[in-house]
Formats: C-alpha cells, structure tokens, sequence
C-alpha cells in the first residue's frame, strides 16, 4: 500500500488537510499528516508534530516562534520537514508528499518538495494563484 505524505500549518489549513487525507484514504492509500504551523495550535492531530519538525531543523519550537520572521521560521520549519521527508522516502514509508497552503504554507511545501529526489511525485495545492511566480 502506498503512503501519501501530506503537509501543511495545521493552525491555518487543517481543514484542507483534513480532506485531502479523507480523499487519499478513500482511494485506498495510507497518509502521515505532518504539522509546520509556527503559530496557533494544530487543529487537527498529526502524525508527525511540528515539535518533530522543529527538531529535524536543529532548534526547539520556542526558537522557532522566537524569529520575528515569519518566513525565516518557516523557512527554517521547511529545512526540518524536508529532512523528516527525504529521510522517510529513502526508507521506502512515503510514495509521494501533497502540500496545501497559502503563502506562507506553499513556501514550507515547496521547501520541503525540493529536498526529495526528482521523480517522486509532488502536488502543491495554493490558494496564491497568480501571485507565486517562479
């Protein structure tokens, strides 16, 4: 059975993020919510918290939610994630990474498509539109 990973700020997108799990799931694959949300509190539990992520990137959520920044934590939280990610496709648990957001959460599910191999399949759903160009 295939496994989707499926990231988001859960303080933010939990209910986009919801529904693209029910979705996956209804298809008949496995999801592993991840959490980036610097924030408020996830509204939805993930599978892999963003203490973890926070930790992947080397620092504590307090160090995170310390940065006046908002896309520099974020960019930092995007490091950790992609390092949780790389490191669950290298050990075969993940099959493809869906992200949702909106600006801030489309920089942090980008970031952390970038980290995985070319060929793996990558969906960023945004709701900037126009707005991103790359």
């Amino acid at each position: 059975m295939k496994t989707i990973l499926v990231v988001a700020t859960l303080d933010t997108k939990a209910t986009e993020a919801g529904f693209i799990k029910e979705q996956i799931e209804v298809l008949g694959a496995k999801v592993l919510l991840l959490d980036g949300g610097v924030l408020g509190s996830p509204l939805i539990e993930p599978d892999i918290t963003r203490e973890e992520v926070a930790a992947a990137a080397g620092c504590s959520m307090e160090e995170i939610r310390n940065i006046k920044a908002e896309a520099e934590a974020i960019g930092k939280m995007s490091v950790g994630a992609g390092n949780i990610a790389l490191k669950l496709y290298q050990e075969g648990k993940i099959h493809g990474i869906i992200g949702v957001g909106g600006g801030m959460g489309t920089a942090f599910g980008s970031g952390i498509m970038r980290a995985l191999p070319i060929g793996v399949p990558k969906v960023m759903v945004t709701s900037q539109g126009a707005n991103l160009m790359w």
